[in-house]
């Protein structure tokens, strides 16, 4: 029985690990897109599809964070 409990611990840690390696690189590419859209409506009206497009991908990135979990 000792042996199941440590493997169950290892795979726990290890699914943690990835979980915050998921966080650490959809944040990056939330903080990515954040920045174009502030380049974007800094030298635009705005009114482009590509600044909808942006807001778009953040408004689902940021839905996707809230509902694995990964939010912090």
């Amino acid at each position: 029985m000792s042996n199941l409990v440590k493997e169950n611990a290892r795979i726990v840690a290890e699914l943690e690990n990835l979980r915050d390696e998921a966080f650490e690189i959809i944040s990056h590419e939330l903080e990515y897109y954040k920045q174009q859209l502030a380049i974007f409506n800094a030298t635009s009206g705005g009114e482009e599809l590509e600044g909808d497009e942006l807001v778009k991908r953040i408004v689902t990135m940021t839905v996707w964070l809230e509902r694995t979990g990964l939010r912090r």
